[in-house]
């Protein structure tokens, strides 16, 4: 898979099934991009159980092509959330 075909399946009018539980995109395309941030519990609790308390050594992903992509997948699966939100 490649950069578009990972934009191009965030860009298909199934955002709600690719934010369900189903499929679970969401902590997938973030968890290449976090770091070793520390949260107090109450912030922790709010992020999806996948990203909560990554060990002290994990790291981002070193290229930077691929953290632009998966930061454009993200761009896209929220903006067509927000518009179906806006225009529901």
């Amino acid at each position: 898979m490649d950069c578009h075909d990972l934009i191009g399946c965030c860009v298909v009018d199934h955002h709600d099934w690719l934010l369900s539980d189903h499929v679970d995109l969401l902590p997938r395309l973030l968890l290449p991009l976090a770091g070793p941030e520390e949260f107090d519990d109450d912030d922790m609790e709010k992020l999806p159980v996948d990203l909560q308390y990554l060990p002290a050594d994990k790291e981002r992903e070193p290229d930077a092509d691929i953290r632009r992509m998966l930061t454009e997948a993200l761009n896209q699966v929220l903006n067509l959330a927000a518009n179906f939100i806006l225009f529901a």
